[in-house]
């Protein structure tokens, strides 16, 4: 079992659950770069992790598609 930030999940990788390479986002992210991965037809993904920066990719969170569009639309 994984927990972050209240959130549960069970298994025993994150290889059975999502695919590579996975799309992430920083916690402190230009709006630009949001608008991009949103915009990816590529990729139908409702929600992406949200991690320390690029150099350190420690697990603090995860971002809903549906958040993100409410938060750079306003």
């Amino acid at each position: 079992m994984v927990a972050c930030d209240g959130h549960v999940w069970l298994g025993s990788s994150g290889r059975e659950v999502m695919s590579t390479p996975v799309t992430c986002l920083r916690r402190r992210e230009k709006v630009g770069v949001i608008v991009d991965v949103l915009s990816d037809t590529a990729s139908n993904h409702n929600g992406f992790p949200v991690v320390v920066s690029r150099d350190s990719e420690r697990l603090i969170g995860f971002a809903q598609r549906r958040e993100l569009i409410l938060a750079i639309s306003e």
